[in-house]
């Protein structure tokens, strides 16, 4: 007698159980590795998997990457040779334009997302709620105050635009407006000022030997009201004062789409237990799926953007 069994084995993409944009490509029980020669990465790279093509040899595959080709191997072929095997995908569905939005105007109770989508924001350590022009915004103690955003902003933005008034009662290096990440090697914040006397915005993936930034031509003042906008899109980010741009970074490592589902989302505080906190006050917190132009950005901030509202 003889008893045939055939296992037909086809490459499917897995996506990585903290993030459902970064995926490893399989073929059966093989996981494969992109074969980059001497040169390695900065950072996890955006691919289309729609470009992957069958090779000659078993379990082997080339995938486009940027302007190049690079062959997908078995990983335990892999030797001597930089490689890669996680690998970020554009989300499989449109993000909504606006993602979330924190007005803080309640007097009472819970603060309510704008959109309905996310649960409240929380006020904590000290952080209590004041008047501002008719409505409302959170003012920040210095010494433990922060607003909590909830879980998983940003995820799954391939572009955005994060958007919020500050108003800084006194001026402290690292400290944050906002920062959005799930540790302190992974984030997405803003600081009012660096060791350097500007403004700062950036953005990293733990693991990643730096990290994208954005520095104004200045600090954020203190004492007055400031709009700050950071826009991220088609691998340039811009910072925003006053709906004017005062830095950009065209040439950005990574996406947004690396950050995954973030757990840890402050207005405030920073993610790293050694910055200080920020002492004055926030309002108006918004997060786009979208990168705005300079154009929508003036209008955020003169009060006449409408869109998506």
């Amino acid at each position: 007698d003889v008893l045939e069994l055939t296992l037909p084995m086809t490459p499917t993409w897995l996506a990585a159980p903290d993030n459902p944009a970064v995926h490893a490509l399989t073929h059966g029980p093989l996981v494969l590795a992109g074969r980059l020669g001497e040169s390695g990465l900065p950072s996890l790279p955006l691919v289309d998997p729609r470009t992957l093509r069958p090779e000659t040899g078993h379990a082997e595959y080339t995938l486009k990457l940027g302007e190049r080709r690079i062959r997908m191997s078995p990983f335990l072929d892999v030797h001597h040779e930089h490689y890669n095997v996680y690998w970020a995908q554009p989300p499989k569905r449109p993000q909504p334009k606006l993602v979330a939005h924190y007005g803080f105007d309640e007097t009472a109770g819970d603060l309510h997302d704008a959109t309905g989508r996310w649960p409240a924001a929380a006020l904590v350590g000290g952080a209590r709620r004041i008047e501002r022009d008719g409505g409302g915004a959170v003012a920040l103690d210095g010494a433990g105050g922060h607003v909590v955003l909830p879980e998983g902003l940003p995820s799954e933005l391939s572009a955005l635009t994060v958007a919020v008034w500050a108003r800084l009662d006194s001026i402290a290096n690292s400290a944050r407006v906002f920062d959005l990440g799930s540790n302190p090697q992974t984030y997405l914040f803003l600081t009012p000022r660096t060791g350097l006397g500007r403004a700062r915005f950036a953005m990293k993936l733990g693991g990643m030997e730096g990290e994208d930034v954005v520095d104004a031509d200045r600090a954020l003042p203190t004492g007055a009201w400031t709009h700050v906008a950071v826009t991220i899109g088609d691998g340039a980010a811009r910072l925003y004062l006053d709906g004017v741009e005062a830095g950009r970074n065209e040439s950005l490592m990574m996406t947004p789409l690396l950050l995954g589902r973030t757990q840890r989302n402050y207005l405030g505080r920073s993610q790293n237990v050694k910055h200080p906190w920020l002492a004055g006050a926030v309002d108006d917190f918004r997060l786009y799926g979208v990168a705005l132009s300079a154009e929508e950005v003036a209008a955020l901030h003169g009060g006449t953007f409408e869109r998506w509202e």
